[in-house]
């Protein structure tokens, strides 16, 4: 009971400290499959995305509906609950953030219950990135249809007849670039509404986008090398969507420098990566750009490629591994950590998050494990002193113990 008791007190002290890296809002309890909108917010160093999301009921994994997408520093995630009642845990794992001035990866948990009650009906998907109409189903658990009020831009009453139902909106009353926050029955919807560029009136309507809901990241970031005349280059490029879904894909590059080996895909989802090999074909030196096209959105890989007359092994390098520059890192000097999980580069174990001397990062990281250090073991001597003093409160006990031993 102590050493649980012990254990319990740690812990909690453990997610103190953790808990002030990000912020989760959620609900403590839903009905079985009801529609969970979960804000994830704070000093969030790099994308999170379905990969970083898991269910447990315990130590078991739960399978999950769900999607993650990013508007502006925010992150929603949207779920069906599970449908049996239980206690469960919502791990947002390989977070990298700041834990104690410190960037590292770190896992959080957030828990929950599912009460024993079904919910009269759910939706999904429950956060919306679009520059054009839309829907949202809805599902009716029910035996008879029941009626809703939807409020987008104005209310409006539904009718939901029991099962699949699919809930149509218009943006064309939408001016210029908006976060939008609606209500479809009980649930709460999020919406990032590009609408159109002018208003009725005629008058411009500036919708640069300043919250992206599609962003493309390239692995590497760019191509900058010093390649031997005459030598063909390959690279393999990786694209990971970090945004939205995108549902056309399309790539731009000079035929005469540059070939492609792979087809793009036709869509691509939030937290997906395809890959495809790019080869020089020229033997000049070129300073371009390869443009993905993902919807009404384009992303540009620098690449900067000279000519150096060097002998080839003193330029060798490894297919399919890029220098440490390329992928917006830098290697650590002699005496120094970095703070997240290295990648192999060719020049080196690449970190893309940040170096410190190897004793200052232990000492920095310890600060907040040293103070919960020192409020556990007040907490323990504050236990054992009440206990003593709880022991001596009987003194007539104590000496009837003491007479018992000299005169048995």
């Amino acid at each position: 009971m102590k050493k649980m008791i012990l254990f319990s007190i740690i812990i909690g002290l453990f997610l103190i400290i953790n808990a002030s890296a990000i912020s989760v809002e959620m609900k403590e309890s839903y009905e079985r499959q009801e529609t969970m909108l979960v804000k994830i917010s704070g000093d969030i160093r790099e994308p999170i995305t379905s990969d970083n999301i898991v269910l447990k009921r315990g130590h078991v994994l739960v399978p999950l509906e769900y999607e993650v997408k990013r508007i502006g520093n925010d992150y929603y995630l949207w779920a069906l609950s599970p449908l049996n009642e239980n206690n469960y845990t919502l791990w947002i794992n390989n977070v990298v953030t700041s834990v104690a001035g410190v960037v590292n990866k770190t896992n959080f948990a957030y828990n929950f219950t599912t009460t024993n009650v079904l919910t009269d009906y759910y939706i999904k998907p429950a956060v919306i990135y679009t520059n054009k109409d839309f829907e949202i189903r809805a599902y009716n658990n029910g035996d008879t249809s029941k009626e809703i009020s939807v409020d987008f831009l104005e209310s409006r009453n539904v009718i939901l007849q029991p099962g699949d139902n699919k809930i149509l909106f218009s943006i064309k009353d939408v001016i210029g670039t908006q976060t939008i926050n609606f209500s479809i029955g009980k649930y709460s919807v999020k919406a990032y509404i590009i609408g159109k560029a002018e208003s009725n009136d005629g008058t411009e309507i500036n919708i640069s986008v300043n919250v992206s809901g599609i962003e493309i990241i390239f692995i590497p970031q760019k191509i900058k090398r010093e390649v031997i005349a005459n030598e063909e280059e390959t690279y393999l490029i990786s694209v990971l969507n970090d945004g939205d879904d995108i549902e056309s894909l399309s790539l731009e590059y000079d035929k005469n420098i540059f070939s492609i080996s792979s087809e793009l895909p036709s869509s691509l989802e939030n937290g997906k990566r395809f890959e495809f090999n790019l080869s020089v074909k020229t033997d000049k030196e070129i300073k371009e750009e390869i443009t993905l096209k993902a919807d009404d959105y384009t992303f540009n890989l620098p690449i900067e490629i000279t000519i150096s007359e060097l002998p080839a092994q003193n330029k060798s390098t490894v297919k399919g591994m890029f220098y440490c520059d390329e992928l917006a890192g830098k290697i650590c000097k002699g005496g120094e950590v970095c703070s997240i999980e290295t990648i192999t580069s060719l020049d080196g174990e690449c970190c893309k998050g940040e170096c410190a001397e190897e004793s200052g990062s232990s000492s920095s990281l310890g600060i907040g494990y040293l103070i919960a250090a020192l409020v556990l073991i007040g907490i323990i001597f504050i236990y054992y002193k009440y206990r003593k003093v709880k022991n001596e409160k009987n003194p007539l006990t104590r000496k009837i113990a003491e007479a018992e031993r000299k005169f048995p």
